[in-house]
């Protein structure tokens, strides 16, 4: 069950039948409503919002998606549907599950007089865990000129979106294709991400990104050459 949960929070989504998108949007809110009741803040607490709601829907469940038995049903897929509409309607389920990494310290002050020219072109990388094994996986990214590139799964699966530079240390991603099953569920073509560099050290950079008015954390480190 923890690595449904897990699958709640990935980038991901598979299309289903209209009544299926109704019935996982249906179940998203029910279960956003149940994590503020129970005042959830763990991924692994989850669980019991999951099932509690998945229990109290079993009927209109097998009726939907046309099963007999759970058996024959795809949790995973229902998860990873589930998790999207989370990610973009649960307000509640962004503030407290989101992993500390990816959150600011209170205290947190970003640098001054920046340069920011060195991410504009070059290779870099970042770390976050694999929503199905909870590993931490490595994903690279490229950039040049307009191009920003990533590549996962050991180059097996990648992101392509266009930068575009707002000022010297703004820019926004616009999503264009992926073939990655995370990715490509989160982002149609042309939807626009906000980010800012507030610090650089000699390895690394560190990016805020803007979603939903919520700010959160991204740590950028620098490919060696």
């Amino acid at each position: 069950m923890k690595k449904k949960l897990l699958i709640f929070f990935a980038i991901i989504i598979i299309p289903y039948l209209t009544n299926g998108q109704d019935m996982s949007e249906k179940l998203s809110k029910k279960i956003c409503t149940c994590l503020e009741k129970e005042k959830i803040k763990s991924t692994e607490k989850m669980e019991q919002c999951f099932e509690k709601i998945l229990i109290s829907n079993l009927e209109e469940i097998y009726k939907v998606y046309k099963i007999k038995s759970l058996d024959d049903f795809d949790f995973e897929k229902l998860g990873i549907d589930i998790g999207v509409k989370l990610m973009k309607n649960c307000d509640y389920a962004m503030e407290n599950l989101t992993n500390v990494e990816n959150k600011f310290d209170e205290d947190f002050i970003s640098d001054e007089d920046l340069d920011c020219s060195e991410l504009k072109n070059g290779d870099f990388y970042y770390l976050s865990p694999n929503p199905e094994t909870n590993i931490i996986d490595t994903t690279f990214v490229t950039i040049k000129n307009k191009m920003y590139l990533e590549r996962m799964n050991g180059g097996k699966s990648y992101s392509l979106l266009d930068i575009n530079w707002v000022n010297d240390c703004k820019f926004s991603l616009i999503f264009k294709d992926s073939n990655d099953k995370y990715k490509s569920a989160m982002s149609k073509p042309g939807d626009i991400y906000n980010y800012e560099i507030v610090s650089s050290t000699p390895n690394s950079i560190i990016l805020k990104l803007i979603w939903k008015k919520q700010e959160y954390k991204i740590d950028f480190y620098k490919v060696k050459q």
